[in-house]
């Protein structure tokens, strides 16, 4: 489904600096959401490929983003955030919004020989305050209502 026009048009007239990584050397998904901010001429932040958390907090607070954006793939999103979110809250910047996509899983600490698979941890993730995206139009439609929160 398409973004309706009026909710592309409110998202395009608002400030968004949105920083944009990925956790591992898998940047598809990083390279699509450059694409589409750059289409709609959202400001983005290129955060990197294989950020470490510290590093891509740090650029967020130099760069005043207002949201970040993280592109994971490799059984290491819950640990990932986790440590992203614990180095946000030592540069006071807890309550940025953290969007997280791509391949939602972590690596079990103890495995059987049927359950050697990074498992799903989408639910981990909005539980400890990420916001899981499955789709990139998520993001989006979820930009445009904080804002609309923030500006009333």
């Amino acid at each position: 489904k398409n973004m309706e026009e009026d909710e592309i048009s409110r998202l395009t007239g608002q400030e968004h600096r949105v920083c944009i990584a990925t956790t591992d050397v898998h940047e598809y998904g990083k390279l699509l959401l450059e694409a589409v901010f750059d289409h709609l001429n959202i400001e983005h932040i290129d955060g990197g490929v294989c950020t470490d958390a510290d590093a891509l907090a740090d650029l967020a607070r130099q760069r005043n983003a207002t949201a970040i954006a993280v592109s994971t793939y490799n059984g290491v999103a819950l640990n990932y955030f986790v440590a992203l979110q614990q180095e946000l809250g030592t540069r006071d910047m807890a309550k940025l919004p953290v969007y997280i996509g791509g391949k939602l899983n972590q690596l079990g600490e103890h495995y059987t020989a049927d359950a050697s698979l990074p498992l799903d941890v989408s639910d981990e993730l909005a539980a400890s305050g990420a916001i899981p995206c499955a789709d990139i139009r998520f993001m989006l439609s979820d930009l445009v209502n904080r804002s609309a929160v923030r500006h009333r």
